[in-house]
């Protein structure tokens, strides 16, 4: 069952206080994450421009990491598509828990090379908001 997304903030602008921004994952569904790729990609269709770094942060640890598996790129080639076209322009910063690439059996080497490792994708999250001044996106 899809939930509509309910973004800390509904603009893809963020405080000027805050040091960067975090996807806020919920439902770790293939619509979920497509939405908040292209809210995230937003301001670059617009002709906004590249930005000046503050790439949001994507940290993946639930089932919506099959959705990278090269093994899956068939079935989901244009989300891969569109995140590596994301990372590339530094719009966002795809990350991968490695407990759940434990947990689950998936090496690194089954990931594209885009997608970046944290230990603990939670944890990450976590510390991203208390200590480095994140928002969600």
């Amino acid at each position: 069952m899809s939930h509509p997304i309910k973004p800390a903030i509904l603009d893809i602008n963020y405080p000027t206080n805050s040091k960067g921004r975090l996807a806020n994952i919920q439902d770790h569904s293939l619509e979920e994450l497509t939405q908040l790729l292209d809210r995230a990609g937003e301001g670059l269709e617009a002709g906004a421009g590249f930005p000046a770094g503050n790439a949001i942060v994507f940290i993946l640890h639930g089932p919506e990491v099959r959705f990278f598996k090269k093994e899956n790129f068939s079935q989901y080639r244009a989300l891969v598509e569109k995140a590596a076209q994301l990372e590339a322009f530094d719009l966002i910063d795809v990350q991968v828990c490695e407990l759940y690439l434990e947990e689950h059996g998936i090496s690194r080497s089954q990931l594209p090379a885009f997608v970046n490792s944290v230990p603990n994708g939670p944890q990450e999250e976590a510390r991203l908001i208390e200590q480095e001044g994140y928002v969600h996106f």
